[in-house]
């Protein structure tokens, strides 16, 4: 069962979040929404899919929603609050991302300063248009990244996660475009699988 919380970024801004607690300590992961401006948040059903399967493997999740109003350096801060947010709960337990498009885009960038608190993170459809040239090019240095990327992605071709990725293991969604439509079970049970892997 889901317990709702706040959070609290280093800016003072205050974030809803949801934690879902699991028996034992296989680690935790951060979920990541897509992009606030266009209708993203922690309740959309993909997101609520992955918190389910990853408790199905005994792994914990913390989901939360990015502020509405806010640049993405800031909302990379909302990010760093949710990993804060989760350490705090679990004792220090790993942590792994877990972001769809623009969230993914958000993972990406948080991993590169979360001094060693990330295990790894799984970017599911990233676009990979929200991260500075900088960032884009140190993604995946020091921290495991693994792309869930759909065959017929509107916003991020396999072609083109692979050659702005490269340091990335790419696992292809067959038949899915950006949206996941029709293959949120697929999508849910190969992010539980990654984040296994990662936290493993």
């Amino acid at each position: 069962m889901d317990e709702p919380l706040k959070l609290t970024a280093a800016d003072g801004v205050v974030l809803d979040a949801r934690w879902r607690p699991v028996e034992g300590d296989a680690g935790v992961a951060v979920l990541c929404h897509p992009h606030p401006d266009y209708g993203g948040s922690m309740q959309v059903p993909v997101v609520t899919a992955w918190a389910d399967s990853l408790a199905g493997r005994g792994i914990a999740s913390l989901r939360f929603d990015f502020r509405r109003r806010g640049t993405d350096e800031e909302r990379r801060a909302d990010v760093a609050a949710a990993v804060a947010g989760a350490l705090d709960r679990t004792g220090g337990a790993r942590v792994a991302l877990v972001g769809w498009s623009y969230g993914a885009d958000q993972a990406l960038a948080a991993a590169l300063g979360s001094d060693g608190r990330v295990a790894g993170v799984v970017a599911v459809a990233p676009t990979l248009r929200f991260l500075p040239a900088e960032l884009l090019e140190a993604a995946g240095e020091g921290v495991p990244v693994v792309a869930l990327v759909p065959e017929h992605d509107q916003f991020g071709s396999p072609e083109r996660v692979a050659e702005l990725l490269p340091r990335a293991r790419a696992v292809p969604l067959a038949g899915a475009d950006h949206f996941l439509a029709g293959h949120e079970r697929v999508v849910a049970d190969a992010v539980a699988e990654a984040v296994s892997e990662l936290l493993g």
